[in-house]
């Protein structure tokens, strides 16, 4: 399970080419074994990136700016990619501690 830890926001130009993209910072909370991770110690994390173009249509409109990010932090992620590799669909979801948290 994919935890929304942070949002970076990159804008820039490399090779000419501009590029404005969000990276969204995940915590990786799937429990590894010995056999099929060389974790040595501490957490993994995966970084999700999505250009800012296509924000509203792969968040399905939850995002309309940067401060929307703010309330999904902690939240449970699941990505939809396409076979590219490129997300497609990033929905969001509470976690059983924090909808234990609330009483829910």
């Amino acid at each position: 399970m994919l935890i929304l830890k942070g949002v970076q926001r990159k804008i820039g130009v490399f090779q000419g080419n501009s590029y404005d993209n969000y990276i969204l910072h995940c915590l990786d909370t799937t429990p590894f074994s010995s056999d099929s991770s060389r974790l040595v110690c501490g957490s993994v994390c995966e970084s999700i990136k999505v250009r800012s173009s296509e924000i509203r249509n792969i968040f399905g409109g939850l995002i309309g700016s940067d401060s929307d990010f703010d309330s999904l932090l902690g939240y449970s992620v699941c990505v939809s990619y396409d076979r590219y590799g490129r997300p497609v669909q990033v929905s969001f979801s509470e976690t059983l501690e924090d909808a234990q948290r609330k009483g829910v």
